[in-house]
């Protein structure tokens, strides 16, 4: 009985021994370690290491990065771009892949006679050549390319058409002269390479010549004059009759053979006058009693080395005034 007791008391005190120990027992509960920090339970208690960084490697555009926290280190790469941007190309990166830019694209040079358009970068050419485009050749130059000015061929050279009494040596292409004209070889006052009328040897207007002096009613008109017998003449000497005579005189020095011309009545002539013509001072023709009614009167008179000319014209004064006698187709001959 004694034994029994005691062996129950020893398992009573077992059991209190046990159930004391159960109540102040503490399991630990550890937070996962991390990249900087270790296991640690909620009491403070630390397992283990931390983890350290895990870096990805840095990329053209990021730097490294951390898998588990994401934390960067560093700095990006940066794209690294071989070759050269060109006309049809970008440049691309050689870790990455992408592509830089634009393509240039070509810059063409204007197409020349021998070149299609190329480009001023690459060299690549286009489309096709213009070709020459030449002028034709003249007498001292040969056929020239319009753009380029390259030759072809040689000059024409010059073809003359033989020199004449007023032209040197004349190139029919170009106009270009050489040497000088032949001249005039007159003979009985005719060129007789050309037939040509000596010039010298034609009759001269009266109005041409140098007037001495001249009555206050003597005038010569270039106007179309008609007379009073309806004909009409380029250009007439005057005489009027505001005074008993009219004069003209005109210097010859002795340069004619022959004066001719024609007398007429103006329209205002209603008296009878004396016409009369000297050659140096010597009367060598006269026409007496002269009126509207005599008509045209036609003359030619030798004035061979002489120095003078004048013509007188006489009649009774008109105080009416007006064109009384006018001498036309005066001329003078060498």
């Amino acid at each position: 009985m004694k034994r029994i007791v005691k062996n129950l008391l020893l398992v009573t005190i077992t059991l209190a021994l046990v159930m004391g120990s159960m109540t102040s027992c503490h399991f630990h509960d550890y937070a996962d370690a991390t990249c900087l920090a270790a296991a640690q339970c909620e009491c403070g208690e630390i397992k283990g290491e931390p983890l350290g960084h895990k870096y990805a490697a840095a990329t053209c555009t990021s730097p490294q990065k951390c898998e588990r926290c994401g934390k960067y280190n560093g700095k990006a790469l940066g794209h690294n771009y071989t070759g050269e941007l060109s006309c049809t190309e970008e440049q691309v990166c050689s870790r990455c892949g992408k592509s830089s830019g634009t393509v240039l694209g070509h810059d063409y040079a204007n197409a020349t006679c021998t070149t299609p358009k190329t480009c001023n970068r690459c060299g690549v050419k286009t489309g096709t050549e213009l070709g020459h485009s030449y002028s034709a050749a003249t007498c001292t130059s040969p056929q020239l390319c319009l753009r380029c000015e390259e030759s072809k061929g040689a000059p024409l050279g010059h073809d003359y058409a033989e020199a004449t009494c007023e032209s040197p040596k004349t190139c029919k292409q170009c106009g270009n002269t050489d040497g000088n004209p032949l001249g005039h070889k007159y003979a009985d006052n005719v060129c007789i390479r050309c037939q040509q009328v000596d010039p010298d040897s034609l009759p001269v207007g009266l109005d041409e010549l140098h007037l001495i002096n001249s009555g206050d009613h003597y005038e010569y008109s270039k106007n179309q004059f008609t007379d009073t017998y309806g004909y009409t003449y380029n250009g007439a000497h005057i005489y009027g009759f505001w005074s008993d005579e009219t004069i003209s005189v005109h210097n010859l020095n002795k340069e004619y053979v022959e004066f001719s011309g024609c007398f007429v009545a103006g329209n205002d002539m209603r008296q009878t006058a004396t016409i009369e013509i000297y050659v140096d001072d010597v009367l060598i023709h006269t026409i007496s009693d002269y009126t509207r009614e005599t008509g045209k009167h036609e003359f030619s008179i030798d004035v061979s080395n002489a120095m003078k000319l004048k013509i007188r014209i006489v009649g009774e004064r008109n105080y009416e005034g007006g064109v009384q006698i006018a001498l036309v187709n005066a001329e003078l001959t060498k």
